[in-house]
């Protein structure tokens, strides 16, 4: 569920208040889950969404959780992770 044009996201039990940055990251991953292709290049991403920095781990520092909102495949892929809880 999102709201407040997804800085504010819960998936199962977690709730997660998103910076403008984060939030448009997370909608576009959650676009490419509803469009049924979820892995998306993160550096395509982050720049889609007009983030300073190219690695994901910077743009979601202030997020302690981050890894139980965002599935990296290690080789710089990223999906949401949706089937929690």
């Amino acid at each position: 569920q999102h709201a407040d044009g997804y800085r504010s996201v819960r998936i199962g039990d977690l709730r997660f208040a998103l910076g403008p940055v984060q939030a448009r990251v997370v909608e576009l991953l959650h676009q490419s889950a509803l469009a049924g292709d979820p892995w998306r290049c993160g550096k395509a991403i982050l720049s889609e969404a007009g983030a300073a920095s190219m690695r994901m781990s910077d743009v979601f520092k202030s997020q302690s959780r981050s890894q139980d909102l965002i599935e990296s495949d290690r080789r710089g892929r990223y999906q949401l992770r949706l089937n929690m809880r």
